[in-house]
């Protein structure tokens, strides 16, 4: 659910000297203190705010609204605290209906992303959740009270520190008196610890007036004493003022974030029956332990200097300032030492690609092309770069080749494991890190992609910014791919967004990029996850980010989620961790490298493009996601037939007897229980209902993400695919470790089938219904798990142009093998033959393909170009 924030803003700050401005507007670096605050709320994925404001109020409302166009204001008078204030802001709220969280926080405190996104991250798991900070930085955060925890730990109740001086006080005199001492000492000792809470002082000076005419026995001011003095509730217990231990305490940091059901009832309860005579915020803790036994409450601590600081009087606002020049000043050294590690400028790297002996490049090509020269065309793109954005500065060289996928197709999303190399075509680019975080694009193909240029901070302001999986399937998000479909720009976007999105505590620097390459597009090689990839690897590289390889992968698949497509992270794989010369073998859900293996000696792969690009948008993009949502039906239906395999049913991959503690016939037998098709009526009326309600959360994000085919789902023959492909990919990085590439081609011949839409000759058209035929119920694990490799399964993602190249390429010598390439719906096929009869095959075929074939390399994975020395 989204998270709603009210920023308390009310307060004069008479002790900052300036009583002609409220305290939140007094500037830390520049900006308002109120404004830097909600700009860090919003960047950490609080998208709407409600700023409660005192009189007058047009002086905060100008200042706020034309930095935070999502806030909405609301005026607390008269000045009643800041539980007045929160309840005000509550009330707002309710009568608008609003759900999930709600974020509470004084508007004149110094915030560190980090910090909030912590406490974001705990709004699943709690009902009550508070920031807290160490008492040894006691500093300006006294001010938010003692957070005292209960004999299991847990925070019970907050006590405001002109409380807590009261109630010792009270103890204290309440000892004297019954000892018949004097009571001057102890007014002087509370006086010399006390606080200036106005309140407090007067009622110090009445006890003492009390005491000094005689009035220990007064029975009103010793029931005033007693109250004092009385045991606090904490948590189902009490504990005595004398008692509490200062060491080890935490102080309240005044941030909160509350479930906003509980926070509206709880704001009702508030009074005001304490020293200051005003209504505390921070009387909500022990209220929702009181009135809700049952609420999850968790204390979030800081964890370092500076997190997060607050402001009494101009001397703390000087130490804020000075913390965040200081981290603005690391930032800046950190983004200048990564572009000292990877950049240089473009006369430097033109003359080592031009000669790259001794320079250090030509150990970088020799790693990764084996050979030690520059690929054609990254100097032309130096050239179009000083030509479009000019020769100052230094700029980074990146390189993101395309990926092919021998086996293991349509299954990473489902834990599958996958056998892929990166081969000689990339995508380039050459970049200049900017100070600001805009985006400028250029292509060498100007006349197909033309330039393009965005603001990652104003891309931030217009979308859902909860989590990452909330953005990619917000209604906004939606309406800005379909508007720039097909965009290039959204690749860069993609990139940027999933990296800023991780990154929430930075503000990601741009950069004006050129790129070019020799991947054809909609070829499925990945041209587009190569894309991403790049952009990736640069905003990583100059903003100096800490992203390990395997993280990146991972990184790079959810954020081309943005496009529109719901594939899983294989092709980036692939791209990134690939090694020249090895075809590598991956599984997923947890991401791992199992194997690798050398391509087959005296074998060629081939890749022949049929002419058809594959578009990756609209009806291509519907049938990508349709298949997907096949897979994903077929799991919850499994998991209801099978109710003892709901915990571990997660994902196709686990639809094995080692997994399931399940007998193989058993797995065949349910297997065969789910429909060969289903249209989305009948699964709305027959199985939606008997999902549990997250299972059911997440079916209807995986059917929302396309239009439903009209034949309905062909949901059996989409799973017994997977489930064989998941064999086949298995199978394969034995034939590559033991160089059987005979059985190779054969799987090859077999996975395509599943994919075929066309069938000419002898072959059969797969059916998803024939588990009974193939005698797969009956056989045990071993033999199952052969006959279920030979299994074509029905995907059905080629064309018929690709089929007919298929089935010509199978007709001609030394051909042991040919399949799609890539996602499918048009582009590629691939072809092992024996290097022999490469070059006489790719002329047969470049004059029967409607495109061109190319002889594959295998090649090293993505990186940023290390600068001539």
């Amino acid at each position: 659910m989204p998270v709603t924030s009210i920023v308390l803003a009310a307060g004069r700050g008479t002790r900052m000297g300036r009583p002609d401005l409220p305290k939140v507007l007094f500037p830390v670096c520049g900006v308002p203190a109120v404004v830097r605050t909600l700009q860090t709320l919003s960047r950490c994925g609080v998208r709407r705010h409600v700023v409660v404001v005192g009189r007058p109020a047009g002086v905060i409302v100008d200042a706020v609204s034309s930095h935070c166009p999502n806030t909405a204001f609301v005026v607390q008078d008269p000045p009643n605290g800041t539980g007045d204030a929160a309840r005000i802001g509550a009330e707002m709220l309710e009568d608008c209906s609003a759900g999930g969280s709600i974020l509470v926080c004084a508007g004149d405190k110094y915030l560190e992303p980090s910090l909030v996104r912590r406490l974001l991250e705990v709004e699943a798991t709690a009902d009550f959740a508070l920031l807290t900070t160490p008492r040894s930085r006691f500093g300006a955060h006294a001010e938010g009270g003692l957070v005292l925890r209960d004999s299991d730990g847990v925070p019970g109740c907050i006590l405001e520190l002109p409380d807590y001086l009261a109630r010792v006080t009270a103890v204290r005199v309440r000892e004297v008196l019954s000892k018949g001492g004097d009571l001057v000492s102890v007014f002087q000792e509370a006086e010399q610890n006390g606080h200036d809470a106005p309140r407090f002082l007067r009622l110090l000076a009445e006890w003492a007036r009390k005491a000094g005419a005689g009035a220990g026995a007064d029975p009103e001011w010793r029931a005033e004493l007693d109250r004092y003095a009385a045991a606090i509730p904490l948590g189902s217990g009490w504990i005595d003022p004398g008692s509490i231990e200062l060491e080890g305490v935490r102080l309240n940091a005044s941030v909160y974030l509350i479930r906003a059901d509980i926070l509206f009832r709880l704001v009702q309860r508030l009074r005001s029956d304490n020293v200051q005579g005003e209504y505390y915020v921070t009387d909500l803790l022990r209220l929702c332990r009181e009135h809700y036994p049952e609420a999850r409450v968790v204390e979030v601590v800081q964890e370092r200097a500076g997190e997060i600081m607050a402001y009494r009087n101009p001397q703390d606002l000087l130490q804020i300032e000075r913390h965040v020049r200081g981290e603005t000043e690391r930032a800046c050294e950190l983004r200048m030492a990564a572009r000292a590690a990877w950049a240089a400028p473009i006369s430097r790297w033109e003359t080592a690609l031009t000669d790259p002996r001794g320079t250090g490049m030509d150990e970088a090509f020799s790693d990764i092309y084996g050979r030690r020269t520059a690929p054609e065309g990254v100097l032309e793109l130096l050239g179009r770069f000083r030509d479009r954005f000019g020769d100052t500065g230094e700029v980074l060289v990146v390189r993101s080749p395309a990926r092919i996928n021998l086996m293991g197709r349509h299954i990473d999303h489902q834990g599958g494991p996958i056998n892929v190399m990166a081969i000689n075509r990339e995508v380039w680019m050459v970049a200049r890190p900017r100070e600001d975080d805009r985006f400028r694009l250029a292509s060498v193909d100007s006349d197909r992609f033309p330039d393009r240029s965005f603001s990652v901070g104003e891309l931030v302001s217009k979308l859902p910014w909860e989590s990452w999986l909330e953005t990619i399937r917000a209604p906004r998000t939606s309406e800005l791919v379909a508007r720039l479909q097909g965009d290039w720009g959204h690749y860069a976007r993609a990139a940027a967004l999933r990296l800023q999105s991780r990154f929430r505590d930075r503000v990601l620097h741009g950069a004006d990029i050129v790129v070019g390459g020799n991947i054809p597009t909609g070829a499925g090689l990945s041209s587009s996850s190569a894309m991403v990839v790049a952009f990736a690897e640069l905003i990583i590289g100059m903003n100096h980010l800490k992203v390990e390889s395997r993280e990146l992968v991972d990184y790079c698949g959810e954020g081309e989620w943005f496009v529109g497509t719901r594939g899983g992270s294989a092709d980036h794989a692939a791209i990134k961790l690939s090694r020249r010369g090895q075809v590598s073998h991956f599984r997923f859900f947890p991401f791992e490298k199992l194997a690798s293996a050398p391509f087959f000696p005296g074998h060629s792969l081939l890749v022949v493009h049929s002419g058809v690009e594959a578009p990756k948008s609209g009806r291509a993009r519907d049938a990508f996601n349709q298949k997907v949502a096949c897979y994903s039906m077929g799991v919850a239906m499994l998991r209801l037939l099978r109710p003892a395999w709901r915990e571990r049913l997660r994902y196709v991959r686990d639809f094995d007897p080692r997994v399931l503690d399940a007998s193989w016939g058993e797995l065949m037998t349910a297997l065969a229980q789910i429909p060969n098709r289903l249209t989305l009526r009948e699964w709305r009326n027959d199985w939606e209902s008997l999902l549990d309600p997250e299972m059911r959360a997440a079916m209807e994000g995986v059917l929302t993400s396309h239009h439903p085919p009209s034949a309905g789902y062909p949901i059996r023959p989409v799973f017994l695919f997977g489930l064989a492909e998941m064999q086949r990919a298995r199978l394969a990085i034995e034939c590559l470790a033991s160089g059987d590439p005979a059985s190779f081609g054969r799987w090859m011949n077999c996975s395509h089938d599943g994919d075929r839409v066309h069938w000419t000759g002898e072959k059969a058209r797969a059916e998803g219904a024939d588990i009974g035929k193939r005698g797969m119920v009956d056989a045990d694990e071993q033999g199952g798990r052969t006959i279920l490799a030979g299994v074509p399964g029905g995907y059905a993602c080629s064309i018929e142009q690709v089929d007919r190249i298929v089935d010509r390429a199978l007709a001609l010598p030394g051909v042991l093998g040919a399949q799609i390439a890539g996602a499918g719906l048009g582009g590629c096929c691939m072809v092992l033959v024996t290097t022999d009869q490469a070059a006489a095959l790719a002329d047969e075929l470049q004059g029967f393909a409607g495109g061109p074939v190319y002889i594959c390399d295998s090649v090293g994975g993505a990186g940023l170009l290390p600068p001539p020395r």
